[in-house]
């Protein structure tokens, strides 16, 4: 079980003591994170699938004829990182892979999705940014167009519904209006396509319309009518109000500011107080505290990020302390509890707290949060499995099941995200930064 929260409100003010008098010599890039972000490279491609019109990814090797088109399992997730690849090593061979996989998205667009392939990460959002970015990496037109092609679906797919619009019945980052929200702020700026941030202002104006009032302030559902509550970042309150927090700033609206402070003070009321940490969902789930991105601090963080970066109300910068104090005294990740169980990924695991405690440092200079992300990272790798003459990892993506594990190719759950990691972290160790950052990142 995860510890109590007093005992770990009373780790993390040790923790924060020791960040402040801590001057360990600054470690060394000694290729051991390289090395292992080529071999996963190794083991993606050994896994990869040559199609008339592409390279394509299974979600798991194991199930071969199973493939994707996605940011958060699938293929496009994969090309982002063969696309990291190249941009840390420079080596043709991993942007002529990226180029392949490109090749092979931009001949399954489908020009009228499904209710469940439009989100950020589920569907056509999350292809249209990594469409831009291989039009960045490659200076292919095509894929800057297949990119615009993206925006034209999540028109035509729109619903009207009073004065917004909607795509389903979800509000979120994951699937939903906030994370297609946030794609089309991206649209935007770096595709200059005029017809994104109307476009986005529907889906926020929609979002004003279906929040539901609590005490603290405005919440929204995972899914409408869906049985619990939840008020975290990738299903829940805090990922709508990042986006709301977002159009504000864009459009420059009273209304989809004062909505997103509204949503921020209602995560806040919902937060553990000794740690800052939010509950998966309501009820029943009061103490059940996950500590990666998709319902913990790693998450949370995000917009609280954001909120001090556009408020400059350094109570917010104070919160990321918090929770990031709090996570290092988790006992993570060495050890399991029930919201950080056998899982090393972006979304729910290792990589996705070893890369916020990096963050946190870059952020606040204290070298606690730097050791914990090495740390964190060489228990990663500890954790790998060697096949195909390259790196992949073994874990459970679902909580509620544990024992069914499997090795996947994906950014969020799989090994091209802990690559992509990897190659962030070998870079910043030899001087250089520059990661790709995905539409919700407030870095």
């Amino acid at each position: 079980m995860l510890q109590s929260p007093l005992r770990i409100a009373r780790c993390a003010l040790a923790a924060l003591c020791a960040c402040a008098v801590a001057h360990a010599p600054e470690p060394a890039a000694d290729g051991r994170y390289r090395r292992a972000a080529l071999a996963v490279a190794t083991w993606l491609e050994a896994n990869a699938r040559t199609t008339a019109d592409g390279t394509v990814w299974p979600v798991q090797p194991d199930h071969p004829d199973e493939v994707s088109t996605n940011l958060y399992s699938g293929t496009a997730g994969t090309l982002l990182f063969f696309l990291r690849a190249h941009a840390s090593t420079g080596e043709a061979r991993f942007l002529a892979r990226a180029r392949s996989g490109a090749d092979a998205l931009v001949a399954m667009l489908r020009a009228a999705p499904g209710e469940d392939e439009v989100g950020l990460y589920s569907g056509m959002a999350g292809i249209g940014f990594v469409l831009h970015r291989a039009q960045l990496a490659t200076g292919e037109a095509a894929y800057g167009a297949a990119a615009r092609r993206c925006v034209t679906a999540l028109a035509a797919t729109a619903r009207p519904v009073g004065d917004g619009v909607e795509w389903n019945d979800s509000d979120d980052v994951i699937r939903g209006a906030a994370g297609i929200g946030l794609f089309l702020l991206y649209a935007a700026e770096h595709l200059a396509d005029d017809r994104a941030l109307p476009l986005a202002e529907a889906a926020g104006r929609r979002l004003l319309a279906t929040a539901l009032p609590t005490a603290a302030g405005l919440g929204w559902e995972r899914r409408r009518g869906y049985p619990t509550y939840q008020p975290n970042f990738s299903h829940g309150t805090a990922g709508v109000a990042r986006f709301l927090l977002e159009l504000a700033e864009r459009t420059g609206r009273a209304e989809f500011r004062a909505a997103a402070l509204a949503g921020a003070a209602e995560v806040v009321a919902r937060a553990e107080p000794a740690t800052g940490f939010l509950p998966h969902h309501l009820p029943g789930g009061e103490q059940l505290f996950y500590l990666g991105w998709c319902h913990g601090p790693a998450g949370i963080a995000a917009l609280y990020h954001r909120l001090w970066l556009v408020t400059g109300d350094r109570a917010w910068r104070e919160r990321v302390g918090q929770i990031a104090a709090a996570l290092l005294a988790s006992g993570c990740p060495e050890h399991r509890s029930p919201g950080f169980w056998n899982n090393e990924s972006l979304c729910c695991g290792t990589a996705g707290v070893a890369a916020f405690a990096f963050e946190v440092h870059r952020l606040t200079g204290e070298r606690c949060y730097l050791d914990f992300a090495l740390r964190a990272t060489d228990v990663l790798l500890a954790r790998a499995e060697h096949d195909a003459g390259g790196l992949c990892w073994r874990h459970a993506e679902n909580r509620v099941s544990p024992a069914e594990v499997a090795t996947q190719t994906g950014y969020m759950q799989g090994a091209a995200g802990i690559g992509t990691w990897l190659f962030d972290l070998d870079d910043w160790l030899r001087g250089r930064h520059a990661p790709i950052r995905l539409p919700d990142s407030p870095y």
